[in-house]
């Protein structure tokens, strides 16, 4: 079935092969390269296996991924489409194989191509959307549109030259995580990359995810410690984070570890820190806090260099005042 440059109907949907665009009655969905490409090669084979093996080089063929990747790509598409794997109306997962689309596909009456091939191949299933799901969604409305307008209230109340852009800014979001299993999430300076812990068998692993190709490398593999906080380094080479084992002991504070961001053996460069780091702007200085709430020592506020050598404390403050977090000025 050759698809160049046709527009082709499945559902409520449109997937226009020469804008590369899906639309859903009319209006355009995001979606990002890799779950683009991933709909195009399941709606090339309706109605056939097309195994995870065929998946995995078409979508990342210059480079080694795992399982994980296709998997966590057709969730990003199946969020798309609405679509959900116990009751599929589009994609099918054939357990430890590879994945089927199931929906009728049809040329467009609008499309550009003439290939009498692209006519009816699988039946389309239906399904009823169940109660919970539609309570989930009125309420997740709801929650967004309250709090669009307590920011537009906020914003209108304010002097004109005080009211922060973003209130009033048109913006487009993209969920990332579908699972809940996402922990702590870091953004690249560059805004290309994000570090995340992600939670299975109750152990934290640490991965990095390239938001323009979908791709995820994980950096450190899982084990029983517990993740306080990631930052990314200002040029985007290291990360740093605050980990303790789990359960955490009593008394005891979580260490600072400093990684390359592709990967490699943590370094641990200060011990008994509270859990936040920050970074300064030329990455040479970290700052971090220690609270051992002891009478002579019961939080401090600590500076030391970015490999956790001259350690030195700027500032204490005596109980019960605990300090909340901190982050070096630009």
């Amino acid at each position: 079935m050759s698809l160049e440059n046709k527009s082709l109907e499945f559902g409520d949907f449109v997937l226009d092969l020469r804008e590369k665009a899906l639309s859903r009655n009319g209006e355009r969905l995001p979606v990002n390269p890799k779950t683009f490409q991933l709909l195009v090669k399941l709606v090339e084979n309706p109605g056939r296996l097309v195994e995870k093996d065929q998946l995995i080089e078409t979508l990342w063929s210059d480079s080694i991924v795992e399982d994980a990747n296709l998997t966590f790509t057709v969730s990003l598409l199946r969020k798309v489409l609405g679509d959900e794997p116990q009751r599929p109306r589009f994609i099918e997962t054939v357990p430890r194989r590879g994945y089927r689309f199931i929906a009728e596909v049809r040329e467009s009456a609008n499309g550009n191509g003439s290939d009498p091939g692209a006519a009816t191949y699988v039946k389309e299933k239906t399904i009823r959307s169940s109660n919970l799901r539609k309570a989930l969604a009125v309420a997740a409305a709801l929650l967004v549109v309250g709090s669009i307008a307590g920011g537009l209230w906020y914003a209108k109340g304010r002097d004109p030259e005080e009211t922060a852009p973003v209130l009033l800014a048109e913006f487009s979001s993209e969920q990332l995580s579908v699972d809940g299993k996402v922990h702590t999430a870091a953004i690249s300076p560059d805004g290309k990359n994000v570090v995340y812990t992600y939670t299975t068998d109750n152990k934290q692993s640490v991965w990095l995810r390239n938001i323009e190709t979908s791709t995820n490398i994980q950096i450190i593999p899982p084990s029983e410690n517990l993740y306080f906080d990631l930052v990314i380094s200002p040029d985007g080479r290291n990360l740093f984070f605050a980990r303790v084992s789990r359960p955490q002991p009593a008394g005891i504070q979580p260490d600072i570890y400093r990684v390359s961001l592709f990967g490699g053996v943590p370094t641990k460069i200060i011990s008994q820190a509270e859990g936040s780091v920050g970074v300064s702007p030329n990455g040479t200085l970290i700052s971090f806090r220690r609270c051992p709430r002891t009478a002579d020592e019961y939080c401090s506020l600590w500076i030391a260099d970015s490999d956790g050598r001259n350690e030195r404390r700027l500032l204490s403050r005596q109980g019960p005042i605990r300090i909340g977090d901190q982050e070096i000025s630009p």
